[in-house]
């Protein structure tokens, strides 16, 4: 016997709930939704909907659209797995990861998800992780059961999810935290591209003879947004011998930096003119402006500073740094949405949004 439309539809729609593509609290297909991708009547659509909805597998919402039930007897299935660092103390420096940490709590929270996160995760608070916590990690979420998503920290590289985390994870949804990635996987980021081009225009309006990009080691995104300032500068007829890639900036070693920065010093006062420099290190931006001033260098005249992160210490010291700012509890917030299902989005890059902080060094 011929299965009749509106019941293909309907097994159609408990396919997607079950295999996760449809979560709890996310908002089923619109009835012109149905009808669009199936070329069916209003009436037909209508009745595929109430199949589910006296199946109590969705439920009416705003009276207009139907949205999918939680389960009434298994709240580990609305548990979502963070395995990002743990939150740090709040201090003057940077709160970037705790701002983060924020959004992806108020992001489940309000949805009705439970956060927890597994023990191994500690190993990514301070630090890039060794691949042998990776591997303890992997092992841990293996032993997961019932968990309706999973939230990794940008500070995994793309070798070790695709070696030890993502295969583990099986059917489970997961969502990269902070950063793009070319593996098959959700991603929320800020967007480079688009900043690099803002970072440009101002830079242009400094009526600099020269621009210089501070680059940081291990941050696999610089790339997106340092391609998107140079064209952006070289489209504005800016001779390419006038832009200066300098770096990288090394986390954690200071005696590197020390005489990375001396030499930055050093050719900003060789090519003479006005410098606009960017750090892609909110870090760096602060000890490259107390290393010009001290050095005799002078704020308008001589250098412009922009710096691109979002971090306190840009503007919890004198001069105030001016900042390109990513906001992080944004992104924290919408992987929240994107690993739950609730957006209704399926793409695979998201982007979070930024504002620019002018300050005193711009």
């Amino acid at each position: 016997m011929k299965t009749k439309l509106y019941q293909m539809i309907a097994d159609d729609l408990t396919l997607a709930i079950d295999h996760g593509e449809l979560k709890p609290g996310s908002e089923v297909w619109s009835l012109k939704e149905i009808r669009k991708r199936y070329g069916v009547s209003h009436l037909t659509a209508l009745k595929s909907l109430k199949i589910l909805a006296d199946q109590h597998r969705i439920e009416r919402k705003n009276g207009v659209r139907y949205r999918v039930v939680y389960p009434e007897n298994n709240r580990s299935g609305n548990r979502i797995l963070s395995v990002f660092r743990m939150l740090s103390e709040y201090d003057v420096y940077d709160n970037f990861g705790n701002r983060i940490i924020s959004g992806i709590q108020r992001g489940c929270l309000q949805k009705g998800f439970c956060v927890t996160s597994p023990p191994g995760v500690i190993a990514v608070s301070g630090r890039f992780p060794l691949e042998s916590e990776v591997r303890h990690i992997a092992e841990e979420i293996a032993e997961e059961k019932n968990c309706a998503g999973i939230l990794f920290d940008m500070r995994f590289s793309d070798e070790m999810l695709e070696k030890y985390l993502l295969p583990v994870c099986g059917s489970t949804p997961c969502v990269l935290v902070g950063r793009s990635s070319k593996l098959p996987i959700p991603t929320v980021s800020a967007p480079n591209r688009e900043c690099g081009e803002a970072a440009a225009k101002l830079a242009l309006h400094t009526n600099a003879e020269h621009y210089m990009i501070l680059g940081v080691e291990g941050v696999s995104d610089q790339d997106l947004f340092v391609q998107s300032f140079s064209e952006t500068l070289l489209r504005e007829e800016v001779e390419p011998r006038r832009i200066h890639m300098v770096g990288p900036y090394k986390m954690n070693n200071s005696s590197a930096n020390t005489v990375l920065l001396d030499d930055l010093l050093h050719q900003v006062k060789e090519n003479g003119g006005r410098t606009f420099v960017i750090s892609l290190s909110s870090f760096a931006a602060r000890w490259i402006c107390n290393l010009f001033l001290k050095n005799g260098l002078r704020l308008h005249s001589d250098f412009s500073l922009l710096s691109y992160g979002g971090f306190e210490i840009s503007y919890n010291f004198k001069p105030k740094i001016a900042e390109i700012a990513i906001n992080a509890e944004e992104i924290g917030y919408l992987a929240a949405e994107v690993v739950t299902g609730i957006g209704g989005s399926f793409q695979k890059e998201h982007y979070c949004g930024y504002k620019i902080d002018f300050n005193e060094t711009l």
